[in-house]
């Protein structure tokens, strides 16, 4: 029989959910106490975010959360999430299924709250839960496949003049940690171009501009390496340094420095179709191989043009991550 119940947020049980969260998902890169602990202090203020688990007989087997997903330009929609170790899928929670258990506890956690519809997101090889959305109502909305390169194996021979075509073009190439030592508007010139390239990120809902609070925790992150981040500057007459247009931020997971993750590489509107996205990659992959990097790993809607590019630089497909909805009254 399971139970569930609210987090408690001490060492103990941060690091027995790292392990249940760890186990649910060998083949990513594994997640950290640290990592998890800054994710929960660093919510936004004023919005609701509450973690829960699953047990029996005492022992921690599954972790969700259910929370207001403050990116998304909505009102009255909450989003839920629920790992559990596979053996444990089967089982009864409450006298229910357990992802019955867990929807009604999460309901029933909300109650009170106007609630016009309940998200959620899982990756396709999880079809016993998949089966269970279909089943209670929940509609499908996107899809976003991950993807790796193995960094070593990158074979550079038919890029080997694209980096010097782009910065023909009054483009310069550079990594943040360069950038922080260098320009004194580095900051600014930063968020301006990733809140312009993070409102052009497929979503299901229309995003909200990122505002600067959020903005600066990523440089908080335990997993923050400027060192990973390629910036396009345009160059212009009156400055060696102009805006700058475009971003790949790569960042190494605690767990295994030798892996990045990509968290957003974009182009600001007015500079496409210039090369410069490719040209964000192949430095970022260069300087992956000079420190020894084994893997890059991202993800991206399966419609988007970066999605593409990534599979013709080389990068491979793995399972995909999907949102659900269930529209409620």
């Amino acid at each position: 029989m399971l139970t569930i119940r609210r987090f408690e947020p001490t060492d103990e049980e941060y690091a027995t959910c790292i392990q249940v969260l760890n186990q649910c998902w060998p083949d990513e890169p594994a997640g950290t106490v640290e990592e998890m602990k800054f994710g929960d202090t660093e919510w936004r203020k004023g919005k609701l975010f509450q973690r829960f688990v699953l047990e029996t007989e005492g022992q921690i087997v599954g972790v969700g959360s259910y929370l207001e997903p403050y990116w998304l330009n909505v009102s009255d929609k909450y989003q839920f999430q629920i790992d559990v170790l596979p053996k444990y899928e089967d089982g009864v929670l409450h006298g229910e299924p357990v992802f019955t258990g867990v929807a009604n506890y999460v309901c029933n956690e909300l109650a009170g709250r106007k609630i016009k519809g309940l998200k959620t997101s899982v990756r396709e090889d999880k079809e016993q839960y998949i089966g269970w959305l279909q089943e209670h109502g929940f509609i499908y909305q996107m899809r976003y496949p991950l993807s790796k390169l193995q960094v070593a194996d990158f074979d550079f021979k038919p890029y080997e003049t694209h980096i010097a075509q782009v910065e023909n073009l009054g483009y310069k190439i550079l990594s943040l940690r360069f950038l922080q030592a260098h320009d004194p508007e580095w900051h600014p010139k930063l968020f301006e171009a990733w809140a312009e390239i993070d409102l052009d990120v497929p979503s299901p809902e229309p995003p909200r501009p990122v505002p600067l609070e959020e903005f600066d925790k990523m440089f908080r992150h335990p997993s923050f390496s400027p060192d990973g981040w390629a910036v396009a500057a345009h160059e212009n007459v009156s400055a060696s340094l102009g805006p700058y247009v475009g971003v790949s931020a790569n960042n190494a997971p605690q767990s295994d420095p030798k892996i990045w993750s990509i968290w957003l590489t974009g182009v600001r509107r007015a500079h496409r179709r210039k090369g410069l996205a490719t040209a964000l990659k192949l430095r970022s992959i260069e300087w992956a191989q000079e420190q020894g990097i084994r893997e890059l790993v991202t993800g991206n809607e399966e419609n988007n043009p970066m999605y593409q590019l990534n599979m013709t630089l080389g990068f491979k497909p793995e399972p995909a991550w999907q949102d659900w909805e269930k529209p409620l009254g």
